[in-house]
């Protein structure tokens, strides 16, 4: 595991979600994925990539900025900040967000095992 290969892997992610990518998004999940929402909703890998299959969740604009990553053995945690605009379940939102997420290696794949968004 290195920074490479997390920076990577956060790209293909966010670029998945900007472009309403449902297969590269899921691909980047758990099966068992534990994550926050800024809604404050705990959702699962199903209810996360159905808003996105549904068009619950649209994305119209996605900048990152001030990326930190932390690597523990097979574990990456990242902190980072978006600005973004975009609905959730037909209410718009704007603004700046944090997410945290945590990366596991598995059979030498990157997956997200955890996280939570918070708007600031």
């Amino acid at each position: 595991m290195n920074k490479k290969l997390v920076i990577k892997a956060e790209d293909e992610l966010i670029s998945a979600l900007r472009n309403n990518d449902v297969v590269g998004f899921e691909s980047k999940l758990h099966t068992d994925l534990f994550f926050r929402i800024p809604t404050g909703d705990i959702v699962g890998k199903l209810d996360h990539t159905e808003s996105m299959k549904t068009g619950d969740l649209k994305v119209e604009s996605l900048t990152v900025r001030d990326q930190e990553i932390k690597i523990i053995d097979d574990i990456a945690m990242v902190a980072v900040f978006k600005d973004m605009i975009g609905s959730y379940k037909d209410s718009p939102f704007e603004g700046s967000f944090q997410y945290i997420r945590v990366w596991k290696l598995i059979n030498g794949e990157l997956k997200i095992i955890s996280g939570a968004g918070i708007q600031i």
